[in-house]
């Protein structure tokens, strides 16, 4: 999924240099921004993280370990 999202901003970013990217997403659309931000010094293109001025991070579950050895579904 993240390589999916990475792919899609190289996109943007490619036909609109000067795009000011605003990175939003709810439950785990905003998990998967929050982790994808984390991982960044390693797997976020600097052409991509340059160019992110903001984020909209809704109602995510940001921390798993409270779930590990759960059968919570």
């Amino acid at each position: 999924m993240q390589a999916e999202i990475v792919a899609s901003l190289l996109k943007v970013v490619t036909d609109f240099p000067r795009a000011k990217l605003v990175l939003a997403g709810h439950s785990a659309g905003g998990q998967l921004v929050a982790h994808l931000l984390h991982e960044s010094p390693t797997y976020l293109p600097k052409q991509i993280a340059q160019n992110i001025v903001g984020l909209i991070l809704l109602a995510g579950v940001y921390d798993l370990r409270p779930f590990i050895g759960t059968t919570y579904n």
